[in-house]
């Protein structure tokens, strides 16, 4: 019974509306009835590699029990750009979090990210912030999908392409640093997928007060590669690259 309800849901047709924003609504309410999505933390977007498809991600905030945190479920979806009829979508409860560090912007990665030749993945980022002053932190978290017939799955997680982090005594001296992470695809295959090669650029500086005035210095950034390959199931991310909520 459960499988023929679901299929029936992927199966309703969505009228045509002139920009994708107006079908996430509908699009929750026909996956999920009667819960609302939180907008600010939803997106959609045409698939720049297959026009006829629309990607979307809707997040639904769950029943708060602490007023300082919240907690997301999330549904990542593949819809047919024309109709709005979804094809595939990934449901994930409590797939974010907000205490100390808040959700600034959900967005969807087009780039071209061919894992095989008959694959091609698309990506969700989440930028944080952090809110205190003094340990300034931010930063940007990648995850992964692809379709596989009418299921979504996920096979990268919580990839950290960037993070910006601090500690100053909130007039002058303190420490900060950077680190940018950017995707390529390799030519190497590991089982069935491409490896993925990440080069990290990371950079630092420092401050203090000399002579009456705030002197800052920075460091010469230092550079790193990483690849990473996929299991069979999804690709290994090491814990120092990973994201940990």
């Amino acid at each position: 019974m459960f499988k023929f309800w679901a299929a029936a849901l992927l199966s309703i047709p969505i009228l045509a509306h002139a920009g994708c924003e107006d079908r996430l609504s509908t699009w929750a309410q026909a996956l999920h009835p009667g819960r609302a999505i939180t907008a600010a933390d939803s997106a959609c977007k045409v698939w720049s590699a297959d026009p006829t498809l629309t990607l979307a991600v809707l997040a639904f905030k769950q029943k708060a029990t602490d007023p300082d945190a919240a907690t997301y479920d999330v549904d990542v979806l593949v819809a047919k750009s024309d109709t709005g009829e979804v094809l595939a979508h990934l449901y994930r409860t409590a797939a974010l979090n907000e205490d100390a560090v808040t959700i600034e912007s959900v967005g969807l990665d087009t780039a071209r990210y061919q894992l095989a030749p008959d694959t091609r993945a698309f990506g969700v980022r989440i930028d944080h912030q952090g809110s205190s002053r003094v340990n300034p932190f931010g930063n940007s978290v990648l995850d992964l999908y692809v379709m596989q017939g009418h299921t979504l799955k996920r096979v990268l997680s919580n990839l950290e392409t960037r993070v910006e982090t601090g500690d100053w005594d909130g007039n002058c001296a303190g420490t900060f640093s950077t680190v940018n992470r950017v995707i390529s695809i390799d030519p190497n295959q590991a089982n069935g997928y491409a490896v993925l090669r990440v080069s990290q650029k990371s950079g630092s500086s420092d401050a203090k007060m000399s002579g009456g005035q705030c002197v800052s210095r920075d460091v010469p950034a230092v550079r790193a590669d990483f690849t990473l390959q996929y299991d069979g199931t999804q690709y290994e991310v090491p814990k120092k690259l990973s994201f940990e909520e």
